[in-house]
């Protein structure tokens, strides 16, 4: 994809232009001169870019603003991109100040799940104590963890967001099992196949997405049902 700014556009309400990419790489022209880049990586975390708040600085003697995005996978080819222009030190606090009450939330989460399973791991050998406590502090510190890797605010601060893609994709997978036996253990509901064959079917899923991830035959972002069905 192709898109072309007149310094007009953008000299009219600042020297920067903020857009959104997920998992695409980035090629910012200033006229002819290459002035910003987002490559797409090669590694054990996945070849895209991951999801990035671009910011680019115009210079002020640009004619044409050239951007070049292309598609690290083919399910995110057509996603449409805003632009915006504006001042560079506005556009980072409203997106941070924006994403507050989210990060908030999430360390509030990841903060709860890491008191509930380290109170259960120090409570357990003393007293009786049920489960449900350590799989809901699991259930939560996954939680917590995925969101906080979709906030504005870790798109903008975390520079290595191939990893933190890798991170949130494994976050949300593994969320499904400590949900499951908590549930179970908190209703206690008695069941002999069910939740186990969940559980099982949750990690296997893991276990296949981490495998295809490794070899390098699909990443987890770009397995979807229609990879599985063509």
């Amino acid at each position: 994809m192709r898109i072309v700014f007149s310094t007009q556009e953008i000299s009219d309400t600042g020297h920067c232009v903020r857009f959104f990419t997920s998992h695409m790489a980035v090629w910012v022209y200033a006229d002819d001169k290459l002035i910003y880049s987002v490559e797409q990586l090669h590694s054990v975390f996945g070849n895209s870019p991951g999801v990035i708040w671009n910011f680019v600085d115009v210079p002020s003697e640009t004619e044409q603003l050239t951007v070049i995005v292309r598609a690290a996978y083919p399910q995110v080819r057509q996603k449409k991109i805003d632009f915006y222009a504006g001042d560079t030190g506005r556009m980072y606090k409203y997106l941070l100040y924006s994403s507050g009450a989210e990060v908030i939330v999430s360390l509030l989460e990841i903060m709860v799940g890491v008191v509930l399973i380290g109170y259960w791991l120090m409570a357990h050998k003393r007293v009786p104590i049920e489960r449900d406590i350590s799989y809901f502090g699991v259930f939560a510190l996954l939680t917590g963890i995925w969101s906080f890797n979709e906030t504005k605010m870790a798109t903008i601060l975390i520079p290595s967001r191939t990893a933190c893609a890798f991170v949130s994709a494994v976050s949300l997978m593994l969320m499904i099992p400590p949900f499951v036996q908590f549930m179970k253990c908190f209703w206690k509901i008695k069941d002999r196949w069910i939740s186990e064959t969940i559980c099982v079917m949750a990690y296997l899923n893991f276990v296949i997405q981490m495998l295809l991830q490794l070899t390098g035959i699909l990443g987890l972002r770009q397995i979807s049902l229609e990879d599985l069905v063509c």
